[in-house]
């Protein structure tokens, strides 16, 4: 195992540790000390990889994100960019529902913790910067220009909203998302008018 791969490797453990932690016990619990002792390390190891145990369960979250860029390069350029989109989502999905619970926990503590949301929300524009060249190749356009930069945050969004519908109601997280990002391909009701409704007259009248 190379040296780059060591390093990925206990980032990664790192990460699950955290995540693990976090649903288990919540964030004020967990400590930067279990967090190191779960996986393994030293608590000046993890300081090598994270300034913050946010940080480390953060990490956990996006290096799916990773996982995802791969599928994404891997679809067929005949596929729009939804549909690659979605397959790419779908690729990713675990069935092992022990990850699927964690996920979920995940989701409700991004919800619920302030400090973490703050942080998720910043991560997600990181995340669009390095998803956007690969929008702008699938759309044969520059990674600066207009489209790609408004297509990669819209997907983000419609990934932030099922994440959020998820966390509300407990709804099936692709179905949501399969949704939103037909919504949005439809125009997510930009261009629809207002149904007419009484003037101010007619209803003092």
């Amino acid at each position: 195992m190379t040296r780059e791969q060591t390093k990925a490797r206990t980032e990664a453990e790192l990460a699950r540790a955290a995540a693990e932690l976090f649903a288990r016990q919540g964030v004020a619990q967990t400590t930067v000390e279990q967090i190191a002792e779960r996986a393994g390390v030293s608590e000046r190891t993890f300081f090598r990889y994270f300034p913050t145990k946010e940080d480390a369960v953060l990490s956990y979250i996006w290096l799916k994100a990773d996982d995802l860029r791969s599928a994404f390069l891997a679809r067929p350029a005949s596929e729009s960019l939804a549909e690659a989109f979605l397959a790419s989502v779908r690729a990713t999905k675990t069935d092992d529902e022990a990850q699927a619970t964690l996920d979920r926990e995940l989701l409700r503590l991004l919800r619920n913790t302030p400090t973490l949301r703050a942080r998720w929300l910043v991560a997600g524009w990181e995340t669009a910067a390095a998803f956007t060249p690969l929008v702008a190749e699938r759309l044969a356009c520059e990674p600066d220009a207009l489209i790609a930069r408004l297509a990669t945050n819209a997907l983000l969004v419609a990934i932030q909203t099922a994440l959020d519908v998820v966390g509300e109601h407990g709804a099936d997280f692709l179905e949501v998302l399969t949704d939103a990002i037909g919504r949005l391909a439809d125009g997510a009701g930009l261009a629809t008018r207002p149904l007419e409704r009484p003037s101010d007259s007619q209803r003092s009248g």
